[in-house]
């Protein structure tokens, strides 16, 4: 399905979008045996389809059925108001998770392909919870690619914040539901929409809760 939308007028305008802002920075590929281009970053628009649902759509537990991004959900997540902006800035936010994973305890880095999406939805709720961070969110192209390097610095901040509070909310799901006589499954709780949802909620007050004591340091540019 990727391959038979190669062809559609979105994908080839986000790939002329891409030549022609991000040159010598970033690509966007549309298909397979698409020729790379030494030195810059390659966005494929698979993985793309992925983080554009999980981040700007704030549906990170249909992320993994990539079978359906391309079909059923493909209009939804590649509608004409979607930029070459939006799937960067995006593809940025997944990179600052990349540097920051290592700081995930073990038990939750080995099932990172789980909690990815979900923690992409945690950085989005994040940013909108400062004024520059909302800047970016609803203009991407009035800081990227100008200021690439220092949103991504500030991201790879924010990743770390979501990492950094991902275990205490584990933890205190897995006390919960032992005290039941139930196992919480890392793997697949953050693939339903109510534990999503639920994360993303805990994670956004222990966010507001460090800004205001002055633990955490606010996004900003």
């Amino acid at each position: 399905m990727r391959d038979q939308r190669a062809n559609d007028p979105i994908q080839r305008g986000i790939q002329a979008e891409f030549a022609k802002r991000y040159s010598g920075i970033a690509t966007y590929r549309i298909k397979v045996g698409e020729p790379k281009i030494a030195g810059v970053e390659e966005v494929e628009n698979d993985h793309a389809a992925q983080l554009l649902m999980a981040f700007w759509l704030e549906r990170p537990w249909e992320a993994v059925r990539k079978v359906r991004l391309f079909d059923d959900d493909y209009r939804t997540i590649f509608h004409h108001g979607i930029t070459a902006d939006h799937v960067y800035l995006a593809y940025l936010a997944d990179k600052a998770l990349e540097a920051a994973k290592a700081a995930l305890p073990d038990d939750l880095r080995t099932v990172y392909a789980s909690v990815r999406y979900a923690l992409m939805g945690i950085i989005k709720a994040l940013l909108g919870e400062s004024r520059s961070g909302r800047e970016l969110l609803d203009d991407p192209g009035s800081m990227l690619p100008a200021k690439r390097a220092v949103v991504l610095s500030k991201l790879k901040k924010v990743a770390a914040e979501a990492i950094g509070t991902l275990p205490y909310f584990v933890g205190d799901h897995r006390e919960k539901m032992a005290e039941g006589g139930d196992l919480f499954d890392v793997k697949t709780a953050f693939k339903a929409q109510a534990a999503v949802r639920e994360v993303v909620g805990y994670c956004v007050r222990d966010y507001k809760r460090g800004v205001e004591r002055k633990r955490v340091e606010e996004f900003k540019i």
